[in-house]
């Protein structure tokens, strides 16, 4: 099991890029009273959670899942193209963009308090969603 997550780089990788992930949104909930600008701690989550995303997908090949379901005779990655992990990953990625987005443009700081948190438990949600099923797939 320890391969899972530290068996090449790219897992090694992902791993520690989501320890921090998960670091960072624990020291922003414990300390978010003190918070009174929410727009960069968005920010920063969001690209922590596309760094993580794009580190995940590297590691498990998913650019050959996709040049596999356009056409291209090569084997698919860990996860088809068509797959429910793909699908769901991708409306997620959209559903955090869209919470990231939406902060440019609402200026009120509770609103994007609650853009934090939601685009923070959509992130780990969709990064243990991918991990259980790798795990599943062992």
């Amino acid at each position: 099991m320890s391969q899972l997550f530290f068996g090449n780089l790219p897992s090694v990788l992902t791993s520690l890029l989501f320890a921090g992930l998960l670091a960072y949104v624990l020291f922003i909930a414990i300390w978010n009273k003190q918070i009174t600008k929410w727009g960069g701690k968005v920010f920063f989550l969001t690209l922590l959670g596309l760094a993580v995303g794009f580190l995940a997908a590297y590691r498990d090949d998913y650019f050959l899942s996709l040049q596999y379901a356009s056409g291209i005779s090569v084997f698919h990655g860990r996860f088809p193209a068509d797959s429910l992990v793909s699908q769901l990953g991708s409306i997620g990625g959209v559903l955090i963009g869209g919470i990231a987005l939406s902060c440019l443009f609402i200026r009120r700081q509770g609103y994007r308090k609650a853009a934090f948190f939601l685009a923070a438990f959509l992130i780990v949600a969709k990064a243990i969603f991918v991990e259980y099923t790798r795990f599943l797939m062992l």
